[in-house]
């Protein structure tokens, strides 16, 4: 059995109303689809479907936390992440996708493999800059010795220590 088949629901099966499945994901989700994912976390998929007649709606309720370097001071910590998406599930002639928040699927296809939506799901949630977030008294929460390092060298060398800078600023535009 693939690992990535236990995201299968056989909707065909499934009388009219609301159904709830549970998946926790880890490691092993995110390299079954990529042996160097990026992405190492722990996650708790809540997934509520709605079975209608013609359609689905598929409620997706993730959270739980990536284990990331904090983008400002390197250190390592669990960045908690939550995300609610919603999919809607027509049926119609052939598979396709309207956009990313409706899928229409061929009549004769009888299950859904959900892995695909919660691991593009996450990926999308994971921000381009990770950084811890502020402690309880507004300060920041990184390291506070990177944090003096960083202003160290920051104001190591400016504008006005570089001349290059000098140069540039004597260039007039009319």
């Amino acid at each position: 059995m693939d690992y990535l088949d236990k995201f299968l629901i056989p909707f065909k099966g499934l009388k009219n109303g609301e159904h709830n499945f549970n998946y926790e994901v880890g490691q092993e989700f995110f390299e079954a689809f990529n042996e160097e994912s990026e992405i190492n976390g722990q996650f708790n998929v809540k997934l509520n479907l709605l079975r209608e007649t013609r359609m689905m709606v598929l409620q997706f309720d993730i959270s739980g936390f990536l284990n990331s370097e904090c983008h400002l001071c390197l250190e390592p910590f669990k960045f908690e992440m939550n995300e609610q998406k919603k999919l809607i599930v027509k049926f119609g002639q052939e598979t396709s996708s309207e956009n990313d928040e409706v899928m229409i699927l061929a009549e004769n296809v009888d299950e859904l493999n959900v892995a695909e939506h919660i691991y593009d799901y996450i990926n999308l949630a994971v921000p381009l800059r990770i950084v811890h977030p502020e402690k309880d008294n507004g300060e920041p929460g990184c390291d506070e010795n990177a944090l003096k390092k960083i202003e160290e060298y920051k104001h190591h060398e400016t504008e006005s220590d570089d001349p290059r800078w000098q140069a540039l600023k004597k260039i007039k535009f009319d």
